[in-house]
């Protein structure tokens, strides 16, 4: 018999014709361990050999059929983590497995294009919340998804530009009034909406830009059911292209003052600072004579601060007369800082007899 011409060839040999070529008689040879004569057991076609004993040999799990290698028992390494399948340039082309078990350690799918097909329930992690895909310097760059992300109750983030949001439902929290869009250092430029409801929210709307209808004189702010409770406004209010007259305070409570040398506050007025364009105050009263008032006249005055504003308002009484003349004192000015406003009486004289009634002051505000 010739020898073998290769290594598959030799290994191919049923237990009797190899042991022709070793030598080795069928029964007898001296290629055993320790120098034993080797017994030739049954042999089987494409079996690679093995010892079954320290004097045996026979058939072992592997099988070689010149196409492929296969085995009949598991192949693990001598050691735990001590043996490599290939090499970094003697790669394994695929690998067709059916589960992948690293035991709690980091699984490394080197290449591109790595596909991911199961027919069971999806990819899952080992423990409910105990794994992430990817972090925070080892970043994916692209999911694709068929269908919706539930991220029960964490944060996604989506970064970039024009990212497109295209769903047939609405995007609505978990939980009623438990999310935010923004913040108040992290805002949104710009909110394009065709339409926006609040339902029974208390909304405040914030904005550094000019709010205007979408055509002229055509759009009302509330209506007659549906009213704003209050407006406040640091310029300018116009109705109808006119100037409003905002009343900025009155008061009905009777202040008086017997007539003195000089001229003396009756009552007076606190204005806020403002930015109207004018303040228009309207005072009401009457001047009381008895009969022992002096003939003189009595003057009566708006001051804004220790400035007069208007004109000095002039009430003369009969002499030994008694009479209660009525007066209207009014006044425009300009002024927009925080000032008293002085209501006062005075004469040349003195007259205790002469009594001066304050009923009303009104205060306007032009805007």
């Amino acid at each position: 018999m010739s020898q073998p011409r290769s290594r598959r060839e030799f290994l191919a040999l049923t237990p009797g014709a190899l042991a022709i070529a070793l030598g080795v008689g069928a029964a007898t040879g001296s290629t055993g361990p320790a120098g034993s004569s080797a017994s030739i057991g049954p042999g089987t076609t494409n079996k690679i050999a093995k010892f079954l004993s320290s004097n045996t040999i026979g058939n072992s799990a592997l099988t070689d059929d010149g196409t492929n290698v296969t085995t009949t028992e598991d192949i693990i390494p001598s050691a735990d983590s001590a043996r490599i399948l290939g090499a970094a340039a003697l790669r394994w082309d695929r690998g067709y497995i059916r589960r992948i078990d690293a035991q709690g350690n980091s699984l490394a799918l080197i290449g591109q294009n790595i596909q991911y097909t199961l027919g069971s329930s999806g990819l899952l992690p080992d423990l409910d919340n105990s794994r992430n895909i990817g972090t925070s310097t080892n970043r994916w760059g692209t999911l694709y998804f068929a269908s919706g992300i539930s991220t029960v109750a964490d944060i996604m983030n989506i970064t970039g530009q024009n990212k497109t949001w295209t769903l047939g439902n609405a995007l609505t929290p978990p939980d009623d009034l438990g999310r935010n869009i923004g913040s108040s250092n992290a805002r949104l430029l710009k909110l394009f909406s065709l339409n926006i409801d609040s339902g029974n929210l208390d909304l405040t709307l914030k904005t550094n830009q000019t709010v205007v209808p979408n055509s002229d004189n055509a759009l009302d702010f509330g209506n007659a059911g549906q009213r704003w409770r209050n407006g406040y406004f640091s310029g300018n209010l116009k109705a109808r292209s006119k100037n409003v007259l905002v009343l900025d305070g009155q008061s009905m409570t009777q202040s008086s003052h017997t007539v003195s040398s000089a001229d003396t506050d009756i009552v007076t007025y606190s204005l806020g600072a403002n930015v109207y364009t004018h303040v228009i105050v309207r005072i009401t009263g009457y001047v009381s004579f008895v009969t022992l008032s002096t003939n003189q006249s009595v003057n009566l005055k708006v001051k804004d601060g220790t400035t007069q504003v208007g004109n000095t308002m002039v009430v003369d009484g009969a002499l030994s007369a008694t009479a209660s003349i009525p007066f209207t004192i009014e006044a425009v000015f300009v002024e927009t800082s925080a000032v008293t406003i002085h209501i006062t009486e005075g004469a040349v004289a003195a007259d205790a007899n002469t009594t001066v009634f304050i009923n009303s002051i009104v205060v306007l505000g032009e805007s």
